[in-house]
């Protein structure tokens, strides 16, 4: 054992792991419930400072169940404080809370005014710790479910645009007025605008820093820009329409110049 702790000191632990499990062979051997106890402790020692922590805890609770057994308070302490350090560190504060509790009253049977503070403390680290993780997976969530909002307006819009398109082409099909034709394309690209508006909506806000004024100027900028467009295909599906007419009447001005 004392072998084993010199290695410790000197953190090499390979050495003192190797050491402890003989000593503990020994201690077996022997019978020795406070020995075997003792190199669980030890070895419990070495895991924790290799961060091996969930190995650390089960040699402790092995060492502490002995300790309890045999009425070795002074080593259930020690099983209990370090129990209370490993959970400390792996931020798990109410198994933490827990171990201290125990561990102070088998040291005191009161607990004076440091321990209370430490446990109070304690109490309002794991509180702390429970908010930030319930805040953050209520954000989590959040995110989650505007993702999916915006995903399915994006489909309604595309949606509609396509359905908008596909009116405008079955009003060509079937010669229906100026006006339904210019109603189709004014919806259409409403719902193209609207699209824009939608997928570029957040970068607009950043570049912006949600400025009304500036928020409200890259709007009609873009919706300055698709004018033009609005126009071009309005003329050409017009012209399109009105060539398709005189296609048509002209066979019929030649079948009647023929009777």
């Amino acid at each position: 054992l004392n072998l084993g702790n010199n290695s410790l000191v000197q953190k090499d632990y390979e050495n003192a792991l190797a050491r402890y499990h003989k000593a503990l062979m020994v201690m077996q051997d022997l019978d020795d419930k406070d020995g075997i106890a003792i190199c669980f402790g030890n070895i419990a020692q070495v895991m924790a400072a290799q961060d091996k922590n969930e190995d650390a805890i089960s040699y402790l609770l092995r060492a502490l169940e002995i300790n309890n057994t045999i009425g070795n308070n002074d080593e259930s302490q020690r099983n209990y404080f370090g129990l209370y350090g490993i959970y400390s560190k792996m931020k798990n504060y109410e198994k933490a809370l827990e171990y201290h509790v125990q561990y102070t009253r088998l040291k005191d049977s009161l607990l004076n005014s440091a321990s209370a503070q430490t446990i109070a403390d304690m109490q309002n680290d794991l509180q702390l710790e429970m908010q930030r993780i319930e805040e953050e997976r209520r954000r989590e969530k959040e995110e989650e479910e505007h993702h999916r909002a915006e995903q399915m307006q994006y489909l309604a819009i595309i949606t509609m645009i396509v359905i908008a398109f596909a009116f405008l082409f079955i009003a060509i099909k079937i010669r229906l007025s100026f006006r339904t034709i210019d109603m189709i394309v004014f919806v259409g690209v409403l719902l193209f605008f609207e699209f824009l508006h939608v997928v570029l909506h957040p970068y607009i806000n950043e570049y912006t820093h949600g400025h009304p004024i500036l928020f409200m100027a890259v709007n009609i900028a873009i919706a300055s820009s698709l004018k033009p467009l609005h126009h071009s295909l309005e003329h050409r599906l017009k012209a399109y329409t009105h060539r398709n007419d005189k296609r048509k009447a002209a066979p019929a001005s030649d079948e009647a110049a023929k009777h």
